[in-house]
């Protein structure tokens, strides 16, 4: 499967000067609900990415994704998986886990991202999850940015990589671009304004 190309025919890996939720600027940015506002792609990627995990025999009971942007991606996979599908939000700055969501003790909880980049908001819902009595037995995306190592992959995890070593982390493809603090960013030296793409941008 052709993940970048799936990316590049939904108008998903965009191409200009854009301003991460890092703070940080890129000339690329994935959209990934541009892929995903097709159900039958969304399934597609699900589906893969299930065979992934199954291949593993890693046990799950429940997927868990953070929202805004990993609700579809996470629900896709449940549904690929035939397990239980439950999202983590942010309320008042704070990742939660309510509207009935109920964890039980022991329950083995993978958390699904659409796109993982260090993985701050997937650890976030995780220590909801095992706060609320949940073991978190694995991450998942679709697509990884390259800061984090994933099962299968020659990249190794970055510094800033959030994810904890010990857990598997499992995704479709890796797209590695630059990166650049403001003051070095060269799309601003040459004048270019970054816009903000995104759930937490336009």
């Amino acid at each position: 499967m052709d993940v970048k190309k799936i990316y590049t025919d939904a108008n998903a890996l965009l191409e200009g000067h854009f301003k991460l939720s890092s703070g940080n600027h890129s000339q690329f940015y994935l959209q990934s609900a541009k892929v995903l506002e097709d159900p039958k792609t969304a399934k597609l990627l699900a589906d893969a990415l299930a065979r992934e995990i199954e291949k593993s025999g890693i046990e799950i009971d429940t997927v868990c994704a953070p929202a805004l942007g990993g609700l579809i991606a996470g629900f896709a996979l449940a549904t690929a998986l035939d397990k239980r599908s439950i999202f983590a939000e942010r309320v008042n700055g704070s990742m939660t886990i309510r509207r009935g969501f109920d964890i039980k003790k022991g329950e083995r909880v993978l958390i699904c991202e659409d796109i993982i980049t260090t993985g701050g908001s997937a650890l976030e819902a995780a220590k909801v999850v095992e706060k609320m009595g949940g073991e978190i037995v694995a991450f998942a995306a679709l697509a990884n940015r390259g800061f984090c190592h994933r099962e299968g992959s020659d990249i190794k995890a970055k510094p800033n990589c959030k994810l904890p070593k010990d857990v598997p982390f499992f995704a479709l493809e890796d797209f590695t671009f630059e990166m650049y603090a403001p003051e070095e960013c060269p799309l601003c030296k040459d004048g270019s304004e970054a816009i903000k793409p995104g759930s937490r941008g336009n």
